[in-house]
């Protein structure tokens, strides 16, 4: 195939994984990487055009860009997907659907080349969305898992965002330094921690006092032996992150990988403090809106 045929296919979802396009990407790197820059670049530039134009969402080449440059560890993609994770809430939504909330994080450290700068910034972006800060928060951790950085000096840049850089208000972005704090052992910021609690910064129905506690109690050695074992890491290879999608309707189940890649996502609290159960952001809300929980009741939580 051709650069041109490739990037035709891969345009529009049609209900059908396109493998044999998506093979020839992962083939033809060179030629193609400069192709999927500009892909990127015209969404971010055209995004709200871009998005009244796509009413069904059926538009996908800046989705297959951002996998396929997060397999290449393409750098030069950062700057670009820094700017779409910047992009409004709403509008990101209609772009990329539930991307920020599953692999935003892993995209942000496969292409940052280990430059968490700008990723601190966008973490301490006041004016960027709360998953988006999340999902920053949470690359992170990739970094971490993958050996990019050094759980000490991440864990150190949490208690910066504990004690200073992080507005005192709540946002999901709390309940995201906590729980990323914890998985990383918390014991330097365990005060830290108590303090965002006490003053209605964390929603214990994301994550609890209880959580800290037991992780504490477990030791450092066997949190971090579950990070670095269930951690999904960096974007690896982009048949295996996109076949299974929901949205691929006409694939035949003989079909499917051996082995299906799960996707799990955080899990975000319901409005009501009194209630039990915890919901992932893209569940529809229980208040009956018919909207996902992250653009309902989650924002108020």
């Amino acid at each position: 195939m051709e650069v041109t045929e490739v990037l035709k296919l891969l345009e529009y979802n049609t209900g059908m994984f396109p493998r044999k396009a998506v093979e020839a990407a992962m083939e033809m790197r060179e030629s193609i990487t400069p192709e999927l820059l500009r892909i990127l670049e015209d969404t971010v530039e055209r995004a709200g055009e871009i998005a009244d134009e796509d009413k069904e969402g059926a538009y996908f080449a800046h989705l297959y860009a951002m996998y396929l440059l997060a397999q290449f560890r393409e750098t030069r993609a950062y700057p670009l997907v820094l700017r779409c994770a910047r992009l409004d809430e709403d509008l990101l939504d209609a772009l990329t659907g539930d991307f920020v909330t599953e692999d935003l994080c892993r995209v942000l450290a496969s292409v940052c080349g280990g430059d968490t700068g700008p990723i601190e910034e966008l973490i301490e972006d006041r004016g960027a969305g709360e998953y988006t800060r999340s999902a920053a928060l949470r690359s992170l951790l990739v970094l971490v898992a993958e050996g990019g950085k050094s759980r000490d000096e991440v864990m150190m840049y949490f208690k910066i965002l504990f004690e200073e850089k992080l507005e005192r208000s709540y946002s999901h972005a709390w309940d995201s330094l906590v729980a990323c704090a914890v998985r990383l052992y918390p014991e330097e910021v365990s005060g830290q921690i108590a303090a965002a609690f006490d003053g209605g910064l964390v929603d214990p129905g994301f994550i609890s006092p209880q959580d800290v506690e037991k992780a504490l109690k477990r030791g450092k050695d066997s949190v971090l032996e579950d990070l670095f074992r269930f951690e999904r890491g960096y974007i690896k290879n982009v048949i295996d992150e996109m076949f299974g999608w929901a949205c691929f309707k006409r694939i035949k189940p003989a079909e499917m990988p051996a082995a299906p890649i799960t996707r799990p996502m955080e899990r975000a609290a319901a409005s009501r403090p009194d209630r039990a159960v915890k919901l992932q952001p893209n569940e529809p809300c229980p208040c009956g809106s018919g909207k996902k929980y992250k653009k309902c009741c989650g924002r108020i939580a």
